[in-house]
């Protein structure tokens, strides 16, 4: 079994919807991630992860108090390769769920937006550098492409809720730090 931790940054691009950018709404997120995984075979470890990430909100904040958060949840897998200068690279790929959602405004001028929808392919690399005989830690990067389905928005309007009229694919590009425990 092994379990990783993660940290970083990832950075919204894309649109969240069409001719909604990403850089509007969900500008970036830094998300702490939990992985569990099963090494199925020597080099090949397959498992689950959970993440949670407040979210910077871009320009629809509009100089308001903002907030918000991106919740992600799937399956993948990574392969480890022989080690290179001390070093033990990985590559993997990996698909989920993503409920992002932000709050903009105070009092009664707010708006309340909440997305939901797939990561319909992640891909993601890094290398651990061993800290002992089951401790690694180091870089990686990772891409998600994703879309999302479902869109529920609130202000002093009132609220809607329903499938996104016009779906397009966003990207979470992000770089930090996994540190694993592997026995």
């Amino acid at each position: 079994m092994e379990v990783g931790l993660r940290a970083g940054y990832a950075f919204g691009l894309g649109d969240a919807a069409r001719s909604s950018p990403m850089s509007a709404s969900l500008a970036g997120e830094a998300p702490l991630e939990l992985d569990v995984g099963y090494r199925v075979l020597q080099r090949l470890t397959v498992g689950v992860y959970a993440s949670y990430g407040p979210v910077l909100v871009g320009s629809v904040c509009g100089g308001n108090s903002c907030s918000g958060s991106v919740v992600a949840t799937g399956v993948g897998a990574t392969y480890s390769f022989d080690r290179l200068l001390g070093l033990a690279p990985w590559a993997g790929v990996f698909f989920g769920y993503e409920w992002a959602s932000y709050h903009a405004g105070s009092g009664s001028d707010h708006l309340d937006v909440s997305l939901r929808g797939f990561d319909f392919l992640g891909l993601e690399g890094g290398a651990d550098y061993p800290l002992g005989e089951h401790f690694a830690v180091g870089p990686f990067l990772s891409l998600s492409l994703g879309s999302y389905a479902n869109l529920s928005v609130a202000s002093p309007l009132g609220e809607v809720s329903g499938g996104v009229p016009s779906p397009s694919t966003h990207l979470w590009l992000g770089i930090g730090v996994r540190g694993t425990y592997g026995s």
